[in-house]
Order: structure tokens, then sequence, then C-alpha cells
């Protein structure tokens, strides 16, 4: 593991499935799962991974500019949502900012990239010499 805690957000699927994602993922890195309601007093300096529940598109615009090595949206299996904030996270997504990760992805995936993440963060390359 980096030895820079990491600085996770997560979005998406039902308010279980997600606090029960970022709990596993926080406790993983040691770090502590944070709230999207008490995410103001976060830090730079400090690692957490916000367990993001906003109601709106200002909420999450707010959740996004929150600094993160990596954004993670749990995307429910089977159909496709074209509500207004799935499709800001998709447009994030597009441009490198937002990383999709079905719902029954395994914890170890998105751990992964977490560290590839935090990895580009501390100016170490996120991928391994050929």
């Amino acid at each position: 593991m980096s030895p820079l805690p990491p600085r996770v957000v997560v979005v998406g699927c039902s308010a279980d499935e997600r606090v029960s994602r970022a709990t596993r993922l926080a406790r993983a890195f040691r770090v502590p799962r944070v709230r999207f309601e008490d995410a103001a007093g976060v830090s730079e300096r400090q690692g957490y991974v916000i367990d993001g529940g906003p109601e709106s598109e200002d909420g999450l615009a707010a959740l996004l500019a929150l600094p993160a090595d990596l954004v993670i949206h749990l995307r429910p299996s089977g159909g496709r949502d074209d509500s207004g904030m799935c499709r800001v996270l998709d447009y994030h997504e597009a441009r490198g900012v937002v990383h999709a990760f079905p719902l029954d992805a395994e914890d170890e995936d998105i751990i992964v990239a977490i560290e590839a993440a935090v990895r580009g963060r501390a100016g170490t390359p996120a991928h391994l010499p050929l």
C-alpha cells in the first residue's frame, strides 16, 4: 500500500450498499469513513473515505469539489439511470475524475484503483514498467 493515506469519495447505489462499501474500504486503508454531511470538516492532509449520498445536483457538485484521489461511482446492475445526477457523474467519468464500478465489484479491484490514484498523487508511476 502507498505511504500516503487515500482520499476517496464513494457515490451511487442505495445508502446501505454505499455505506457498507465505504466502511470496508476505510477499514482496508485504516482511515475514517466520513458521512457526506460531515465532509466539510475533512482536511486535504488526512486520509478518508467519504460516503457520498447527495440528494441534488448541487450536493453532488459540492461532493465532487472535495479533495479526492478517486471518486468511485457504484453503478447498479441492470438498467441505465438517466437522472441529472447520473449524467453529471457520466460527464466527470468521461474526463477521468470519476471511476465507475459495478455494484458487485470485488473490494480488491477497487482497492487497486485507489492505490494507483494515490501513487499518482505521490508522483510515482501508476503502472509497472515493462
